[in-house]
């Protein structure tokens, strides 16, 4: 994608977006118990504009997960979506991945992030981590 732009094949989109959800597939398996408690934050130009619910995740759930924002986030220029799972017994956190795009080259569909182009990527699976956004361009 960042070739097409460097080659002026696609250009950047000025418009503004609502992100909607957010899909995880392939979730790690983290817990001894089995599973996961996972929740997102959302960034715009490192301000954190939006926190996700928890959502537990049972050790036999774990082909995908869908982070639904209410409501939906409008965004534009430099995002940063960040997920954590929560240690309910510590109340920490740790990072299960990080990435970074910005909203000038969604151009109205959903985006795919394999593992390897996140920041950061939960070491502890062998799973791939696939991220999809789904976004409304404002009209």
């Amino acid at each position: 994608m960042f070739s097409s732009l460097l080659k002026g094949v696609m250009n950047m989109d000025p418009s503004p977006l609502f992100l909607l959800c957010v899909v995880l597939h392939g979730v790690p398996n983290i817990n001894s118990e089995g599973g996961c408690r996972l929740f997102l934050r959302v960034y715009q130009s490192l301000q954190v504009v939006c926190t996700s619910a928890v959502y537990h995740v049972r050790a036999v759930q774990t082909d995908r997960v869908y982070f639904v924002l209410q409501p939906a986030q409008l965004l534009k220029g430099d995002i940063m979506v960040v997920c954590y799972n929560k240690n309910h017994q510590t109340a920490s956190r740790e990072v299960i991945f990080r990435l970074q795009f910005h909203t000038g080259i969604i151009h109205g569909r959903p985006l795919l992030f394999p593992k390897e182009d996140l920041d950061t990527a939960y070491i502890g699976t062998v799973v791939v981590v696939v991220v999809g956004l789904l976004g409304s361009l404002m009209q």
